[in-house]
């Protein structure tokens, strides 16, 4: 087997335009050898130099005609945002023209034609993305609403704030989309800058959107000498009762389950019903609907 030519010094380290290695004299073939990626077309990357996506993206930024912006998934993506495992494994990359340009149509690329776009820029690591509010608001055609919520959740969280409730406000009224706007006018009253997970943010869409009582998140529960008990993902404003969302890990962290046992015996030793909630609940939700609805109707609520 002959061996491969190595890549010139300017080029074996690096991602590259392909037309611009082929003008330094490196041969056709050279550049389909299976030791460089082309995954982006037009430019090729040593394979173990690919990456992850922001490598991709900046790769796709050495072809990248002026005033084309990276959106949507892959924006959201950037910024760190949580979304749903089938839109994190997504391969091609969300790439907007303002509009009345065309929408890119390239291999590996998901084109948009978006308007307002050159007014919500902003720039990552050099990167030019849509900002976090603009994001989550062209998000809203993709995403149901449990989800849309648990992003806008992770935006404003409290300890994160990538941008306030009043921004994320202000990106819905001046958004020039008609699709998405009614998503995007259920999902801000729904809002909390304290959940701190995406089941907790889908659970609690689920509990609001089924007409109980006003629930408070992530709020500390102390006992009658002010010392700190717990704090709740979720309890009733009126009603003795709170709401664990718990994940896998509570079950598989031996540790963490421990502590949940301690923790919901601290709380229910202050008179208060632990409702244990889980994905499964999440995704078949009408039994749980109904057990929210006994242990309130035990404390007196009506419908």
């Amino acid at each position: 087997m002959t061996a491969r030519a190595p890549l010139p010094p300017d080029f074996a380290a690096r991602s590259f335009l392909a037309r611009v290695a082929l003008d330094a004299g490196i041969s056709p073939k050279r550049l389909r050898a299976k030791d460089l990626s082309g995954d982006v077309w037009g430019t090729r990357a040593p394979s173990g130099a690919a990456g992850d996506l922001r490598a991709k993206c900046s790769r796709y930024l050495l072809r990248m005609p002026p005033h084309a912006v990276f959106t949507h998934v892959t924006a959201a993506r950037l910024h760190g945002l949580p979304l749903p495992p089938a839109l994190e494994r997504r391969r091609a990359i969300d790439v907007s023209f303002p509009a009345p340009r065309r929408a890119p149509d390239i291999r590996g690329i998901r084109g948009h034609q978006l308007r307002r776009l050159e007014e919500s820029v902003a720039s990552l690591d050099g990167l030019p993305v849509t900002t976090v509010a603009r994001t989550w608001c062209d998000l809203a055609t993709l995403l149901d609403l449990g989800t849309l919520v648990a992003v806008g959740d992770a935006i404003i969280y409290h300890r994160r704030n990538l941008a306030t409730l009043e921004e994320l406000q202000r990106a819905v009224d001046e958004f020039p989309g008609r699709r998405g706007r009614a998503a995007l006018g259920r999902a801000l009253p729904l809002l909390s800058g304290r959940a701190e997970s995406p089941g907790e943010s889908r659970l609690r869409v689920i509990l609001a959107s089924s007409g109980f009582p006003r629930l408070l998140v992530n709020t500390e529960l102390r006992d009658r000498m002010g010392r700190f008990v717990a704090r709740p993902d979720l309890r009733f404003a009126d009603f003795p009762i709170a709401i664990e969302y718990e994940g896998d890990y509570h079950r598989t962290d031996r540790e963490q389950w421990m502590k949940d046992v301690t923790r919901i015996a601290d709380v229910e030793g202050l008179g208060l019903t632990v409702i244990r909630c889980t994905a499964a609940d999440v995704r078949d939700s009408a039994s749980m609907i109904r057990r929210v609805e006994a242990h309130l109707a035990r404390h007196g609520w009506k419908r």
